[in-house]
């Protein structure tokens, strides 16, 4: 995760009007204070992912996303590897995840994340919803 640790404001306008509203109390803390809540609630830190230096999206996990991931490995086990097992997991918990990203996680190859998530799509476990460049995985119900 990236992110200015700069004190300045985008637009000193609006950040001004929510100071004056009092929904803020401070610049610069909400990132900071995102993630000690989740922490506080027993949740996952979200993801948050920058694109070209301005545009930003924030990914919150649910209490069903711990749940699939325990449901997957119970149903499953027989059916996958250790190997498949994981890449479903962190696919649950970061759907927009990358190859790349997998095998950096994994420590194995790319070429061996790309054979393994094809078994995953033979299998009917995941299927790729969008462009490779910007969609996204769905762990699919065939598997239960």
């Amino acid at each position: 995760m990236r992110y200015s640790t700069s004190r300045e404001t985008v637009n000193p306008l609006i950040a001004g009007a929510f100071f004056r509203s009092g929904q803020i109390e401070s610049w610069g803390r909400g990132i900071e204070k995102i993630n000690d809540a989740c922490k506080e609630w027993g949740k996952p830190t979200p993801t948050i992912e920058f694109k070209h230096g301005c545009e930003f999206s924030i990914i919150f996990y649910n209490d069903m996303s711990i749940i699939t991931n325990d449901r997957i490995k119970d149903r499953i086990k027989d059916r996958i590897t250790e190997t498949q097992s994981r890449i479903l997991s962190l696919i649950v918990t970061n759907p927009r995840i990358t190859a790349p990203i997998l095998g950096t996680k994994l420590g194995i190859n790319e070429r061996n994340v790309r054979n393994n998530i094809k078994t995953l799509k033979n299998a009917g476990l995941i299927e790729r919803v969008g462009a490779n460049k910007n969609g996204y995985w769905v762990v699919t119900k065939k598997h239960e």
